[in-house]
């Protein structure tokens, strides 16, 4: 998942204001986009009561995997220089959600479902019709043969 953040005045914003929806074991990537040098920057980021830094090295970069989990992690980059923080920027919040694994599908197959089910009951039905249907062949076919032997004695 990538993420692009303009950095503007003191503030990031997010480039997509939706939220992010993850997927198990899912890396996501931050883009810092800025006219500022980036080559001596650190990020800040917290999600849940758990907090990573990241030292800028490239652009984009990896978010620290602690972080990526369903919450809102909030992030501050911070602009260094000669060892001290000369500029922060606050990010957005950064809003991460996690669907439980669901097979929740369309309307129709809620249909499809109903019908289907209806459809056994009456297999089940025809079934077990044809089994007395067959019973009851077989006592006539027994009855027809007894007749037939008592005839030729």
């Amino acid at each position: 998942m990538d993420i692009e953040v303009k950095l503007d005045r003191l503030n990031g914003r997010l480039s997509t204001r939706e939220p992010f929806l993850l997927s198990e074991n899912e890396e996501a990537t931050m883009k810092l986009d800025t006219d500022y040098l980036l080559n001596d920057a650190v990020v800040n980021f917290e999600n849940g009561g758990v907090t990573e830094q990241v030292r800028i090295k490239k652009n984009p970069f990896v978010i620290p995997s602690k972080v990526v989990k369903a919450g809102v992690l909030n992030a501050e980059v911070n602009l260094c220089a000669h060892g001290r923080v000369v500029k922060t920027f606050r990010v957005e919040p950064i809003v991460f959600y996690s669907a439980p694994p669901t097979l929740i599908g369309h309307p129709e197959f809620d249909d499809l479902k109903a019908e289907n089910a209806l459809l056994k009951a009456e297999l089940k039905e025809l079934k077990e019709t044809i089994r007395v249907q067959e019973n009851k062949i077989q006592e006539l076919k027994t009855d027809v043969y007894n007749i037939q032997i008592a005839l030729e004695q």
